[in-house]
């Protein structure tokens, strides 16, 4: 250590009092007082010159004076950087968000859905998820830009192209009488509400939301939980209501757009294929659950085991925020590439963990709770909800770094294996628990694969600057 990281530091800042020396923030902290003092002695500084120039009786008194001094700032400093604490009641407001409409869904699905109705669930989730993880990459990215009311026009013109064509395809399917027209009207009117939902996050409006789920909630929650006692017609009146105040309030809030530069759209479109890709690859993977429902019918409603993974979502948000901020004071704190990858890969570790248990204690009060007979597929069927939990736990977290390429690759090989997996014969007592085993395997390797992925991607800084 050399006297100039004692007292002549990078920042240099001087005191108010006369005679003090030129001080500010060190690189390097001194362990105590004693190395202070070395420093100063190396530097030249003997007892006279303490005396005559600080106004200190020796060498010693004047290392204790700036040790204080130098301790005291640090503790400042650290403080001064750190970021605001976590929102905890705006993360979980994001999260419901996400979360709610699923109860909507399950609640007209029922125990026991008709082919019909599943199969509109299933394209209506995969054309949703795709387009509102691009619309919220166009969104944010023109926004950042520095055009609002472009990004306002540019979301709607997205969610209008995509909402359009579906309800098209969807009126022609129930004129022709291929899918029925309550079918029809949940798989577009969840399309509807998945972009909207986007919308409002976008422009940081998540209580709208939330305010406009409310009819539709008093109804579904009690048909979850007693469906023999709620008829569907009443469910999707609900469910229609929050739909037409979730419409009204989001085009409210897109008063204002005008359409963005052209090169600007087109630089966000093409930003957004990735996105859109991320989104249709974890829709897919929940759908296959959905299949399996169909394939082995079992006592136990396919949206039960789902709804650990759906309340898991807030988990995930606040992990995912509380993650960043962790990382964000890792990196202005610590002072070497080493320590900082050191404290990186612990938030990575701590905000799986936390994640992880938080979602087994959902799943085990939703086991409890809402499944009369807790036999093999059901236990297993909802091991396999969880795995993918925590698979989206990961790939969350490295979209959010934008590192989506080993996130596609990944979930492709997961989604190629759950195609094939009829060539593979898991030893089973019926057909049901050989298709939740399967799946229950094939989600927990994509997990794993996808946290080693995060802990060598993540734990870079440079990524994070």
């Amino acid at each position: 250590m050399s006297a100039d990281s004692v007292l002549l530091p990078v920042t240099k800042v001087r005191s108010e009092g006369p005679g003090e020396m030129l001080v500010g923030r060190s690189e390097v902290m001194p362990v105590d007082s004693f190395e202070v003092a070395a420093a100063l002695e190396a530097s030249g500084v003997n007892d006279k010159v303490a005396r005559e120039r600080y106004g200190h009786v020796d060498v010693f008194a004047l290392a204790r004076q700036r040790f204080e001094w130098l301790s005291a700032a640090r503790a400042a400093a650290v403080e001064a950087i750190a970021p605001e604490p976590v929102d905890i009641s705006g993360t979980l407001l994001r999260g419901m968000v996400f979360v709610l409409p699923a109860l909507l869904t399950g609640a007209v699905l029922g125990r026991q859905p008709e082919r019909a109705l599943v199969w509109a669930v299933l394209v209506s989730v995969a054309v949703g998820w795709a387009s509102g993880q691009g619309i919220a990459y166009v969104g944010y990215r023109v926004m950042g830009a520095g055009s609002p009311a472009g990004a306002r026009w540019q979301m709607m013109i997205m969610a209008l192209v995509t909402i359009v064509p579906s309800a098209v395809v969807g009126a022609a399917a129930g004129v022709l009488g291929l899918v029925g027209w309550s079918a029809i009207l949940l798989g577009v009117g969840q399309i509807a509400f998945v972009l909207s939902s986007s919308i409002a996050l976008v422009l940081n409006r998540p209580a709208v939301i939330g305010f406009a789920l409310i009819p539709g909630l008093a109804v579904s929650i009690p048909a979850l939980i007693r469906p023999e006692l709620v008829p569907r017609w009443l469910v999707l009146v609900a469910i229609c209501t929050s739909l037409a105040v979730t419409l009204g309030w989001v085009a409210h809030l897109l008063r204002g757009a005008k359409p963005p530069s052209a090169r600007l759209a087109r630089a966000a479109l093409r930003g957004a294929m990735p996105y859109v890709g991320y989104g249709t690859f974890l829709a897919m993977l929940l759908s296959f659950a959905l299949v399996d429902s169909l394939v082995a019918p079992t006592h136990l409603a396919i949206s039960v085991t789902m709804a650990p993974l759906m309340c898991g979502v807030l988990v995930a948000e606040f992990q995912l925020a509380r993650y960043r901020r962790r990382a964000e004071i890792a990196l202005r704190t610590t002072e070497t590439r080493r320590g900082a990858a050191r404290a990186l890969r612990r938030a990575v570790l701590g905000c799986m963990t936390g994640y992880v248990f938080g979602l087994a204690a959902l799943t085990v009060i939703a086991a409890i709770t809402l499944v009369p007979v807790l036999d093999e597929v059901a236990v297993v069927r909802f091991a396999g909800a969880g795995a993918l939990g925590w698979a989206f736990l990961a790939a969350l977290l490295l979209v959010a770094y934008q590192q989506l390429r080993p996130v596609l690759s990944v979930t492709a090989v997961a989604l190629a294996a759950l195609a094939v997996r009829g060539w593979v014969r898991v030893p089973a007592e019926n057909k049901a628990a050989e298709l939740a085993i399967e799946y229950f395997v094939v989600c927990t390797a994509l997990a794993v694969v996808l946290t080693v992925v995060a802990l060598r991607l993540l734990v870079k800084p440079e990524l994070h600057r």
